[in-house]
C-alpha cells in the first residue's frame, strides 16, 4: 500500500496524546515491507502500528517503537499480515 496525502492528525493538549492514522487499506496474510520517515525530538518515542480501523482495534502483524534523534530518521521493517482484513490502517502514536 502506498499512501500519498491521506493522513489525519489528532493532537492532545498536553503532548503524548498524538496519533496520525492512514486511510483504510486491505491487508492479507502475506509478507509486507513498511518504510517510513519521522522527525522526532531527541529522546521522544513513537509507536508505529498496523491495526484494525474499528473495534476491537487489534494489531494486525506490526508494532514497533522508534526513538527520536532530533532530526529526520528512516526506518524499514518486514512484517507478516495476520489475516485478511478490509479495514487495516497504519497509526503513528
Amino acid at each position: 500500500v502506498t499512501s500519498g496525502n491521506c493522513l489525519a492528525v489528532t493532537t492532545g493538549r498536553t503532548g503524548g496524546n498524538t496519533i496520525v492514522s492512514s486511510e483504510r487499506f486491505e491487508l492479507s496474510p502475506r509478507a509486507y515491507q513498511i518504510r517510513f520517515n519521522l522527525n522526532l525530538p531527541a529522546g521522544v518515542q513513537a509507536t508505529v502500528v498496523v491495526r484494525r480501523d474499528g473495534a476491537p482495534w487489534d494489531i494486525l502483524g506490526f508494532r514497533q517503537t522508534v526513538n527520536g534523534t532530533g532530526g529526520w530518521g528512516s526506518w524499514v521493517y518486514q512484517f507478516q499480515g495476520s489475516g485478511s482484513f478490509t479495514n487495516a490502517r497504519l497509526d503513528v502514536e
